[in-house]
């Protein structure tokens, strides 16, 4: 009893040493945090405070200086005194200058100032100068400065004390947050510091406890805590543990070992059903290293696959184990090894190897930097594209590649996108070891990590030469001029926008001429082609010998040449040089020894009176040109207001255009499409006509364009989509069960939000899957706002519908966005089929885009075939589809019903 007494009095004891030891940590760290907030508390109010009466000083000192300005110029003028109150003011200037200068340095500490203390200072200086202003004109002028003076003061008094008061807010706001912040963080550190000191407080009771009473604790209890800790870090590690007795022959396997072998705990422990756990084609390795380990009493490691499957694939385990000696008199063994279940890894490291297979062997190169920009790795088919071995390039930024071509903006975008996680994709030109530039399509992503920072930047490059020669080939066929070597009508259109938006820019003026030559077309049927040849090269000469190198020229076709000529001056030197022009083409013409004559007769239209955008400049130049022809020739004329009286026939027209959607006037014929070697029917191309009550049938390329003028194209669009399908459905019930129906699509119908439903509703009503829809938009269209139309294509995708794109080579586009875009057909411009007979350059062209095409898997549609010649020429390229009047003009559905079924006989 005496002993039990004495050892709770000494547990007791101890217990309250290790309450006022932690007690007394407790109260030292609490004081100890008090005082250093205190302190940084007390340094921040201090600058604080100082900031707040500095503001009210310089707000005493501004109103001071505006009392002494109204001294000066309105009671000074009447007193004649002012001179006296001079040095006031200017003190006054000079401490609320200094007071403003001292109040910028607390900027730093509270950047919130900022933007009130430079509007503050603008204020100032503004004072400043109106001051000396009105001083001036006062010594100057002896006027009274008075009106004006009270005129701006009214308005400007409240503005630099509205300033310093939202100063001194802000600054005491900043004071008010701070001090809760601080409060919040005693708060927080009180607590962790109450908290930790518990923590303590128990664990050295506990300590203490278990230092006392170790003798007297059950070790069985003891046990039982650590197998069970033991068997919890086994199955988080994924790990167990073997151990077997030779002298006894027993074995004892963990929870963790019996759960990696997928055993029961009260499963049967032997070596043989151990080896039956693994492959068969494991078992012999793993039994012999184990016998090895044995005799040679070495440790022993062996990686081995388990008869145990996981998502189809076997599970990975690892044996790592010791053989010692029961006894040194003894032949009996102890063998003690660790199992791990090692799938996961391995499956990593495959995984790794996968990759790194994948980035040295794949056929495009591959660059890798971190954080910082700086290469840290290149693949082989990046040394081989660029010349550079990865050695000369690890720890450099990918700058080093740069060629200069590549315009500053597309690395700000790139930028941009890559800071705001988003990958880039575009147009680099690099620059080979050996100098060449080399232009690449690539895309540039950022590798985050779990903490979501960028740790990498991966690039992908594909190498677009040969594109970009395609490209560049089929440019220049389709802009410029082969006979003359001037720009041709789409290089034209290009350039003539082009000095336009100059104009309008730099507020110049600019002129259209609209060059036609007279009598040419004699001079082609009865001394040849080859002599309106020479003609037209000689005319492009002189064109080129009167005018300046900043002038447009171009032959727009036949015997009509446009010139543009930007900032022309004065009326009377346009005049002068057009003078010129048509003295010079008149001079007689020498070709083979012949003198050959051929007037010029010029319209003239100019910017911005005779309109501000190209079409309708050249198209007044071309009506100013049409009344010198009709007016003797051999002239010119500027464009007059009178001559356009087709622009009220298109109000006329607009208006009739809005009663024929009510009356329902219009119809629809049908362009059939012809397989190119099959030579059977397998689609139609819907083409709209407006049967006028009075005017008969009317082209579309007469109302279309003024339809898109006045909004009116959207409701047009929607009946020709909802007739078109509907024609479908009517088709199928004559067994033309497998044609598609093509129809055009205006520029603001395919960005109609409802476009894409539209469809979808039309065809549901019909019965008729998108597979036998074939939309059809202009190559310009689709290149207007590429990224917007990538993203429209991929909707109409998902309902399956075909999509072409019309009057291929006639645009602008670039043929890196191109093969972007979602599209399955190219349809031919007709522009290029007719003359392919006569004009190589149509020809290539046209061979070129077919080419290209099949290249990127599409089908080729060539439109305008009227001749065998032609049908022939696109035969041998492989074009798929051809439509033209060789085959049939447009028809309405019951001609066109009845030409089917004789052209399937």
């Amino acid at each position: 009893m005496p002993k039990l007494l004495t050892s709770i009095r000494l547990k007791l004891l101890l217990f309250l040493s290790v309450l006022l030891f932690t007690l007394g940590l407790f109260v030292f760290n609490y004081f100890s945090v008090n005082e250093s907030a205190w302190l940084h508390e007390k340094k921040v109010l201090q600058q604080t405070n100082l900031a707040i009466e500095l503001s009210y000083k310089t707000k005493s000192s501004f109103a001071s200086q505006l009392h002494a300005w109204k001294n000066i110029l309105l009671r000074g003028h009447i007193a004649k005194t002012y001179h006296s109150h001079l040095k006031d003011f200017y003190q006054l200037e000079r401490e609320t200058r200094s007071s403003i200068k001292a109040l910028k340095v607390f900027s730093k500490e509270f950047p919130q100032i900022t933007p009130p203390l430079n509007k503050l200072q603008a204020s100032h200086k503004e004072l400043g100068q109106q001051f000396r202003n009105a001083l001036r004109t006062f010594n100057e002028t002896d006027i009274d400065p008075g009106p004006a003076t009270d005129k701006f003061l009214q308005g400007y008094e409240e503005i630099p004390i509205t300033l310093l008061n939202d100063l001194v807010t802000i600054l005491q706001i900043e004071r008010n947050e701070f001090i809760k912040e601080i409060e919040l963080n005693k708060a927080e550190q009180q607590e962790r510091l109450l908290i930790s000191s518990t923590i303590l407080l128990l664990l050295l009771s506990a300590a203490y406890y278990w230092l006392l009473d170790r003798r007297i604790a059950k070790p069985a209890e003891q046990a039982t805590q650590l197998s069970s800790i033991i068997n919890h870090a086994e199955k988080v590690a994924k790990f167990g543990t073997w151990d077997w007795d030779s002298s006894t022959q027993k074995h004892h396997w963990s929870e963790g070992f019996l759960q990696i072998l997928n055993l029961e705990k009260r499963a049967e422990q032997s070596f043989a059903i151990f080896l039956d756990k693994l492959l068969p084609s494991e078992r012999k390795q793993v039994e012999v290293i184990l016998s090895q380990a044995r005799h040679n009493m070495n440790p022993f490691r062996v990686s081995a696959r388990l008869n145990i499957f996981h998502d189809g694939k076997p599970r990975y385990i690892e044996l790592r184990g010791q053989v010692t000696k029961l006894k040194a008199s003894s032949n009996h063994v102890r063998i003690t090894s660790i199992i791990y279940d090692i799938t996961d890894r391995v499956e990593i490291q495959d995984q790794l190897e996968l990759y790194l297979r994948l980035f040295e062997h794949t056929g495009e190169p591959v660059l890798i930097s971190n954080s910082k920009n700086e290469i840290i790795k290149v693949n082989r088919a990046f040394e081989e594209a660029l010349g550079y071995k990865q050695s000369d390039l690890i720890g450099k930024d990918p700058k080093v590649l740069a060629s200069g071509k590549t315009d500053p903006q597309t690395y700000e975008s790139l930028w941009r996108l890559l800071k705001n996680n988003i990958s880039w994709h575009g147009e680099l030109w690099n620059r080979h070891e050996n100098g060449k530039i080399i232009p690449f399509w690539a895309t540039i992503s950022p590798i985050r990590n779990n903490q979501n920072e960028i740790e990498n930047y991966i690039a992908n490059y594909s190498d677009i030469s040969q594109i970009k020669d395609v490209e560049a080939r089929i440019h220049k066929l389709a802009h410029q001029d082969s006979l003359t070597g001037l720009l041709n009508r789409l290089s034209l259109e290009d350039r003539l926008k082009q000095s336009i938006s100059e104009a309008k820019r730099n507020q110049h003026n600019l002129a259209v001429l609209f060059l036609d030559m007279d009598r040419f077309k004699i001079i082609n049927d009865t001394i040849g082609h080859h002599a309106g040849d020479e003609i037209l090269i000689q005319i492009a000469h002189r064109l080129k010998s009167i005018l300046r190198e900043s002038d447009i020229i171009s032959r727009i076709g036949g015997d009509e040449f446009v010139i543009a000529l930007p900032n022309y001056g004065e009326i009377y030197s346009l005049k002068n040089l057009i003078d010129k022009i048509i003295n010079e083409l008149r001079v007689p013409y020498m070709v083979d020894g012949n003198k050959l004559v051929s007037t010029p007769s010029l319209g003239i239209s100019l910017y911005p009176e005779d309109g501000t955008d190209s079409e309708s400049l050249m198209k007044n130049a071309d009506t100013a040109m049409y009344s010198v022809k009709e007016h003797g020739r051999n002239s010119y004329q500027f464009f007059k207001q009178e001559m356009n009286d087709v622009i009220q026939m298109k109000l006329i027209l607009e208006q009739e255009l809005l009663n024929a959607i009510e009356q329902n006037e219009f119809c629809l014929y049908y362009q059939p499409q012809i397989c190119g070697k099959e030579h059977k029917i397998i689609g139609l191309e819907a083409l709209i006509r407006w049967q006028h009550p009075e005017k008969g049938l009317i082209s579309p390329d007469f109302f279309i364009p003024i339809a898109e003028e006045s909004g009116l194209i959207i409701p047009i669009s929607q009946w020709v989509l909802h007739e078109a399908i509907k024609t479908i459905a009517n088709f199928k019930e004559f067994g033309f069960s497998n044609i598609t129906m093509a129809i055009n699509i205006s520029q603001q119908q395919f960005k109609s939000e409802s476009f894409h439903d539209e469809i979808a509703r039309t065809l549901k009503t019909f019965n008729i899957p998108g597979r036998f829809l074939e939309l059809e938009i202009t190559e310009s269209q689709a290149m207007e706002n590429a990224e917007q139309t990538i993203e429209i294509l991929h909707g109409l995708k998902k309902l399956n519908v075909s999509i072409a794109l019309d009057d291929f080579g006639t645009g602008y586009s670039s043929l890196a966005y191109l093969k972007r875009l979602p599209i399955d057909i190219v349809k031919v411009d007709r522009s290029f089929i007719q003359d392919i007979e006569h004009d190589s350059n149509d020809a290539e062209i046209s061979s070129a885009a077919i080419s290209l095409s099949h290249n990127l898997g599409l089908k080729v549609i060539a439109e305008g075939v009227e001749t065998e010649t032609q049908l022939a020429f696109l035969k041998s390229h492989n074009c798929d589809v051809m439509q033209g009047y060789f085959f049939s003009r447009p028809l309405p559905e019951n001609e066109l019903l009845a030409w089917m079924k004789s052209f399937a006989s």
